[in-house]
């Protein structure tokens, strides 16, 4: 499934992925927000 956050009303969807879908960009997708966390890394180290 891919859940989806409307940008306008933050609305949550699920789509189910298929069978015939990009493989690698369902993936991309996956790890875009370990990539680019909504927080500095970098805090961790202080604690």
């Amino acid at each position: 499934m891919v859940i989806h956050r409307c940008v306008r009303c933050d609305e949550l969807t699920s789509n189910p992925i298929c069978t015939d879908d990009n493989q690698l960009i369902l993936m991309r997708m996956a790890v875009r927000p370990l990539a680019q966390p909504p927080f500095p890394l970098e805090a961790f180290g202080d604690l």
